[in-house]
């Protein structure tokens, strides 16, 4: 389910930047290691895989998530800010980037736990090896409801968060 609807708001994007080719073929190159690195993921199990591979893996998948969107990110948060009437356009880029928000966030989460599983206290009934982890506590976290099963314990961490929020309240008041 998530991958579908990662697959039909990237198509959704995708069209609203293919306007300029520059940056329409960054967006192409990233989605393209993206969706071959993910695949790769999904064919093939961890048990064929040594924990280093999987590691290098999972770090590509997650760099390469980061990069397409905080390209994607920027790209709508630049026109919403830019564009002085509020029509349905304006409405349409902002919610999209609070959502890309929410998602970007997810994957820099996940790249800050697979380097330092310490930054975040997260119980153990809850299964890390599931990335929809970093994506709940970004959702939860953006939206400011903050359960507090999972917390983020280092100041890093918290830092971001904190960080990550200004800027959706940011894109949300333009």
């Amino acid at each position: 389910m998530a991958d579908a609807f990662f697959l039909i708001l990237l198509v959704s994007t995708l069209r609203a930047v293919i306007d300029k080719r520059r940056i329409a073929a960054w967006t192409i190159f990233l989605s393209v290691i993206a969706i071959v690195s993910r695949l790769f993921r999904l064919c093939v199990t961890s048990a064929k895989l040594s924990a280093g591979v999987a590691t290098v893996v999972d770090a590509t998948i997650a760099s390469s998530h980061l990069a397409l969107f905080i390209l994607i990110t920027a790209i709508l948060i630049k026109h919403v800010l830019k564009t002085e009437k509020v029509g349905s356009q304006k409405i349409y880029c902002a919610i999209c980037g609070y959502m890309f928000i929410g998602f970007t966030w997810s994957f820099m989460y996940h790249l800050v736990f697979m380097v330092n599983p310490d930054t975040f206290s997260i119980p153990e009934t809850i299964d890390v090896a599931d990335t929809s982890v970093f994506l709940y506590f970004s959702f939860v976290t953006l939206s400011t409801l903050g359960y507090g099963d999972i917390t983020g314990v280092s100041q890093f961490t918290r830092s971001l968060t904190d960080w990550r929020r200004s800027l959706a309240r940011c894109t949300l008041r333009s």
